[in-house]
């Protein structure tokens, strides 16, 4: 069998991963955290798929289980800080996988692109999307070897 090579570059994916430290961190010593923008479990989360909210890592899941999931098994697809970049991580999976007919979140680039904006707006993030599709990239690469 053929197995697809991925260029994945760790110095991206070690840079998003300690953002995201530094900021549940940053969360934790703050007294107010209404510093920090809004929390996500007080807004409302569109009703995306394949994507929760994980409490207790502060961060959004994307998750993909289904017929065509390998070995019909739950595959876990990375934590996000934004919900928006979860749900663009199940459909890359869903791609990946080439499901037939399968409900995608974002029908273009330029639809994710306009949701992670106003989510970012929103909840006052920053957040480095080259290192993210890095990170993506390196997470959902498990499913197709």
């Amino acid at each position: 069998s053929s197995r697809r090579k991925l260029n994945i570059d760790f110095d991206a994916v070690r840079t998003y991963m300690s953002s995201t430290i530094s900021h549940i961190i940053s969360k934790a010593r703050a007294s107010d955290e209404r510093e920090f923008g809004d929390e996500p479990r007080n807004e409302t989360i569109p009703n995306w798929k394949g994507v929760h909210f994980h409490k207790q890592g502060e961060k959004y899941v994307a998750m993909y289980q289904g017929k065509s999931a390998p070995g019909g098994k739950a595959y876990h697809l990375g934590y996000y800080m934004l919900a928006s970049d979860a749900a663009l991580a199940y459909d890359e999976a869903l791609r990946l996988l080439k499901v037939p007919n399968a409900k995608i979140n974002f029908a273009t680039d330029q639809e994710h692109e306009n949701a992670r904006a106003a989510e970012s707006s929103r909840r006052k993030l920053n957040v480095d999307f080259d290192a993210v599709r890095t990170y993506m990239s390196s997470t959902i690469s498990h499913i197709i070897s």
